[in-house]
């Protein structure tokens, strides 16, 4: 039986490497990705069960941008959103 597969997006190397240890450790396989525009190739050639998505990088297309783009390729895959923002606003987006 094939791992299940989750994909880790976040700019922050040090909660990419915790994710990714806790999650093998737990029998997950893992890929990452560290921006937007990286992570929606991986999702597109890769299919990941599962998507844990940094809500804002550094620069360039952010969590929101990743997310419809999943949606917008008729893709469900389930997306979690790993994020320190709690701003009102942006929790409803």
């Amino acid at each position: 039986m094939a791992k299940e597969l989750i994909l880790i997006v976040d700019s922050d190397s040090n909660i990419v490497e915790l994710l990714k240890y806790n999650l093998s450790q737990n029998g997950y396989e893992t890929r990452d990705a560290s921006n937007g525009a990286e992570a929606i190739e991986l999702i597109n050639k890769e299919r990941p069960d599962l998507v844990l998505l940094e809500y804002k990088f550094p620069s360039g297309i952010n969590g929101i941008d990743v997310l419809k783009e999943i949606r917008n390729n008729n893709n469900s895959t389930p997306v979690i959103f790993v994020t320190s923002v709690c701003e009102e606003t942006n929790i409803v987006l």
